[in-house]
């Protein structure tokens, strides 16, 4: 008796009734980006870049600014760790390395490794920044979530952002989103 015939790996079995369904305009959005070659890309950046612009700013436009300046700042103070750094290397191997000139370039030392911990702070405040923005953007999705029906959804990422608001110190923001979630929790029982 002969074997039915196995099928190929390739040969997949019909979805059915799927002969009128259309790809969603979102994945045709990830089809072109990801088929995008390099120069494209490039072109596209200043468009990507005022989209995120304008988004910060109608998030928080004096947090715009405030990340904008600090993120100028750290790149002049590690602009300036560079040259201190380069300074306190010429210095000490000029005429090869001694314990006097190692002693005489602490002080250089010393500026450049104050102008890196500056560094640190500065991408640490600018961090702290967007994490307050991320916490307002959260909990404006929240609200999306909430006016759409999607309880769920809406209190967790109320949660979400009241954590990030409590992360960064922004007792305001954490206060505006433990009220929210106050009243998510009146609706559900109300």
């Amino acid at each position: 008796m002969p074997r039915p015939a196995e099928p190929k790996p390739t040969d997949s079995p019909p979805l059915i009734g799927v002969e009128n369904v259309k790809m969603p305009e979102w994945a045709r959005v990830d089809e072109r980006v990801a088929a995008a070659g390099f120069g494209q890309a490039v072109r596209a950046l200043p468009t990507a870049i005022s989209v995120v612009l304008r988004l910060a700013w109608r998030t928080s436009p004096r947090l715009t600014l405030l990340a904008a300046f600090v993120h100028v700042v750290s790149g002049c103070v590690t602009a300036f760790g560079l040259l201190a750094t380069a300074n306190v290397f010429t210095a000490l191997l000029e005429q090869g390395p001694t314990p006097e000139r190692v002693l005489q370039s602490l002080p250089a030392i010393a500026v450049v490794t104050g102008s890196y911990a500056a560094r640190a702070a500065l991408d640490a405040a600018r961090a702290g920044g967007f994490r307050v923005v991320e916490a307002e953007a959260l909990l404006g999705l929240a609200a999306v979530e909430a006016a759409a029906g999607r309880w769920l959804l809406a209190e967790g990422t109320a949660r979400e952002s009241r954590s990030l608001y409590r992360a960064v110190g922004h007792g305001t923001g954490e206060a505006v989103a433990a009220a929210f979630l106050a009243e998510l929790a009146g609706r559900a029982t109300g």
